[in-house]
């Protein structure tokens, strides 16, 4: 497939406030009730069109309509929405900047003067004319931006403070040795973070033949249309993280990239895909699989190798069963990546002589446990164990797991593998 990411930006868009909750929100509400209206909360200000989640939203204050017309333009082909107004809301320097309610702040020569005191890194657009630099004259912390002379720089400038966000979470997860359930633990960590209306990216490093997660978009809808590791592979340069977001497949609320299993991944081209998902997502999982894209100690491979290795991994989650080859694994894989942070997931029935206790012996703590699901094996199907988010033990199971790696917060529901532990059959 060939390079698709602007034409299958187009294409997907994430739902806006009042839209219909997607499956991982109705999933949500079935388990936890209906969410809180954020409003009720937020800190009082003058009123504005709900920012989307994840939208980056730009802040302009000016009477010229010209003006905002414009800005208005050039901040949406970079992505970005403008809340433009005539007069500066109150604490509005508190609200710009990475996690703030907007990302930029703008202003035109007539509105410099109510700015308050302190205007550093305020953009003062105009004409540049004597207004306009008489204004920047008096405001000499602000930039001047004089239009249409500098809109290719303010382009620029827009685009870089869009993606300008607090970097979300990389977690690798790999498995001690085949069919141990990393493809399972993968998917379940990424859908409770989307039914948690967090951005999750999960991303198949090891799309061997019969791989789960491409099992995962069968049954999507144009899938062979959007965007996998063929057309990623097809382009060349930084990949954008709004249009990453927008031409991957979704599933459950969560964007899913895989490809073809003949495709050989080279750590740069993981790369591009960990710096994109790290400025446009929450939290970024990688399925390594069985490992393969790990390497082993004697061969570095692909996946630890992206990104400065070991540094490119906030966590890892190590899925083991408690049995003499599970152990094994285990051992050399911890041998073979001792910087990352890693916690143990316990998963499948304990063999004979060993319990999963046994695992908390391997030194990095024991997350979760997911004991031996056999309708889930008989369904053969990936996408069945979101079945288990519906149930309170499986909800319990995914939130250590995001626990585990810093990607919720602690819930109160109690700690150990009996805590986290999702119901034997």
């Amino acid at each position: 497939m060939g390079p698709r990411i602007e034409d299958t930006a187009r294409q997907r868009s994430r739902p806006r406030a009042g839209a219909a909750p997607d499956a991982a929100g109705a999933a949500l509400l079935r388990r936890r009730g209906p969410r809180a209206d954020p409003g009720e909360f937020a800190e009082p200000v003058e009123p504005a069109e709900p920012v989307e989640p994840g939208e980056p939203a730009i802040l302009l204050v000016t009477s010229d309509e010209a003006l905002r017309d414009e800005i208005t333009l050039t901040a949406a082909v970079v992505g970005a929405r403008t809340d433009a107004r005539e007069t500066w809301p109150e604490g509005w320097r508190r609200a710009v900047g990475p996690g703030g309610r907007w990302t930029a702040a703008l202003c035109s020569p007539e509105s410099a003067a109510s700015a308050g005191a302190a205007a550093d890194g305020l953009l003062l657009v105009g004409r540049g004319d004597a207004a306009h630099w008489q204004a920047a004259a008096g405001r000499p912390a602000a930039v001047p931006v004089p239009l249409p002379a500098a809109e290719s720089w303010l382009g620029e400038h827009l685009a870089a403070r869009a993606t300008d966000r607090l970097p979300g979470r990389t977690v690798l997860v790999a498995g001690s040795h085949g069919g141990v359930g990393a493809s399972t633990v993968a998917f379940l960590a990424s859908a409770e973070a989307a039914a948690r209306d967090e951005r999750a990216l999960l991303v198949d490093a090891d799309p061997a033949p019969g791989s789960g997660l491409r099992d995962l978009l069968s049954a999507t809808a144009d899938a062979e249309a959007l965007l996998d590791w063929t057309g990623i592979a097809a382009t060349e340069g930084a990949l954008a993280p709004g249009h990453l977001a927008s031409a991957l497949p979704e599933v459950e609320g969560i964007h899913v990239l895989t490809g073809a299993p003949t495709l050989e991944l080279s750590s740069g081209l993981i790369d591009r895909v960990l710096s994109a998902g790290r400025r446009g997502f929450d939290l970024v999982v990688v399925d390594a699989g069985r490992g393969g894209t790990l390497g082993t100690p004697g061969e570095p491979g692909r996946a630890a190798e992206a990104s400065r290795g070991e540094a490119a991994w906030d966590a890892g989650l190590l899925v083991s069963s408690a049995s003499a080859r599970g152990m094994r694994g285990a051992a050399e894989m911890l041998a073979a990546r001792p910087q990352i942070p890693w916690a143990v997931v316990s998963s499948g029935a304990a063999r004979p002589g060993w319990c999963r206790e046994d695992l908390a012996a391997l030194g990095p703590p024991v997350a979760a446990d997911l004991p031996e699901q056999k309708w889930l094996r008989r369904a053969d199907d990936l996408a069945e164990a979101y079945e288990l988010l519906r149930t309170r033990r499986g909800e319990a199971f995914a939130a250590a797991l995001l626990e585990s790696v810093g990607a919720a917060e602690p819930t109160g529901l109690g700690t150990g593998l009996r805590a986290a532990a999702v119901g034997d059959e």
